[in-house]
């Protein structure tokens, strides 16, 4: 079974902002699957905070960890600039700590990684302000962008080969 896991948190406080863009493109690419592409396919979206992240994974799989292996995990990035996605395999959290709880519920074990590029804080920001603000008006257009890269590099994983207009 396939396994993706947008990340974020719970709560109408937490609903469009950069830290719940993993969820948020989750929702975009299940909108536009077909039934056929659910098949064989488990969504897991966050049940708690981010911090827990990989407590949730634990949860929702119920079996052993060490027996995922087709997981996709679909989070927001500093490191990458505003409305850039990246899949890449393995890596550390980068003080991302949704991706470090999951890491280490799985054992630190290399999994496939859908970044989704939020650019970094303005001067005077804090990472964490930053990542809970919400995109600004015209931040918005990127992110449409952005949402049909990600969801091309999601069917790429689950079917082996780019649909849609590639």
């Amino acid at each position: 079974m396939k396994i993706l896991f947008g990340l974020g948190n719970i709560g109408k406080e937490f609903k469009g902002t950069r830290h719940n863009l993993g969820e948020a493109m989750l929702r975009a690419w299940e909108e536009q699957a077909t039934t056929d592409g659910l098949d064989g396919v488990r969504l897991i979206h966050p049940l708690g905070l981010m911090n827990n992240s990989g407590d949730d994974l634990v949860r929702e799989v119920g079996r052993p960890l060490s027996e995922v292996d087709d997981l996709v995990l679909i989070h927001d990035d500093m490191e990458l600039p505003l409305g850039e996605c990246k899949t890449t395999v393995g890596g550390s959290a980068k003080g991302h700590n949704g991706v470090r709880s999951v890491l280490q519920a799985l054992g630190d074990r290399e999994i496939t990684r859908l970044r989704l590029g939020i650019g970094r804080p303005t001067s005077g920001m804090t990472a964490r302000d930053f990542v809970l603000a919400r995109f600004r008006p015209e931040e918005k257009a990127l992110l449409g962008v952005m949402s049909e890269r990600a969801i091309l590099l999601i069917d790429q994983f689950l079917f082996g080969v780019e649909t849609k207009n590639n």
